[in-house]
């Protein structure tokens, strides 16, 4: 009677490891109808001390492999004085950060009492790097100053330069 059981099991496991050993895996690679992107882009921002217009220049701009995950990038709050930066077409904004103005510092000092005190600094000159997640119909990146009047000034606007895409 012992037999019968391991026979059954020899027999069962030998359908298993035959079974196996006939798939074939054949494996080819993909392409994606929309490859994933990031587009980075740096900026040098400059105000002027007499007039206090604000110029910006690009440093350079790139595009890598991969996607930002949801959540990993926090933005600062829809505040009048924080810029807007939205990518998109002529239709319709695709992406959109924000962040606090850079040339609007908070610094932290020793007071002195001996006390951290904070005070607000204008700088002449910032740069500034962004990054997000970048599709082929992304045509023009603009920044803007949030006002409280709800009609943001337009800082800087250039088109997505055709060679990174």
């Amino acid at each position: 009677m012992r037999r019968v059981p391991v026979a059954v099991i020899l027999f069962l496991s030998g359908l298993l490891l035959s079974c196996s050993s006939k798939v074939v895996r054949i494996s080819s690679p993909k392409p994606k109808a929309d490859e994933e992107k990031i587009l980075f882009i740096a900026y040098e921002i400059t105000r002027d001390s007499i007039s206090g217009k604000i110029a910006a220049n690009i440093l350079y701009q790139r595009t890598a492999d991969g996607s930002i995950k949801p959540g990993s990038a926090e933005n600062a709050p829809f505040n009048a004085g924080n810029w807007t930066i939205t990518a998109g077409n002529q239709k319709e904004p695709l992406e959109t950060l924000i962040i606090e103005n850079p040339l609007h510092q908070k610094l932290e000092y020793v007071g002195s009492d001996g006390a951290l005190q904070m005070k607000e600094v204008w700088l002449p000159r910032a740069e500034l790097a962004i990054r997000m997640n970048y599709t082929k119909a992304m045509r023009t990146i603009d920044i803007a100053e949030i006002s409280n009047d709800k009609n943001n000034r337009i800082i800087f606007s250039h088109a997505i330069e055709p060679n990174d895409q």
